[in-house]
């Protein structure tokens, strides 16, 4: 693996990193206290529509 194929990896994987950031951020989703089972997929979906 050559530095900018192993750099391109490294800045791709930030890139979704940064954007679950934001959605954790936006959504108040690590203050949220369900969390076992379907529950959070559940809840995240109903959110959606709101």
């Amino acid at each position: 693996m050559s530095a900018e194929e192993y750099n391109y990896g490294i800045r791709a994987h930030w890139a979704v990193e940064a954007m679950h950031y934001v959605k954790d951020v936006t959504f108040a989703e690590d203050t949220s206290l369900i969390r076992t089972k379907n529950a959070p997929t559940n809840f995240q979906s109903l959110e959606t529509f709101q």
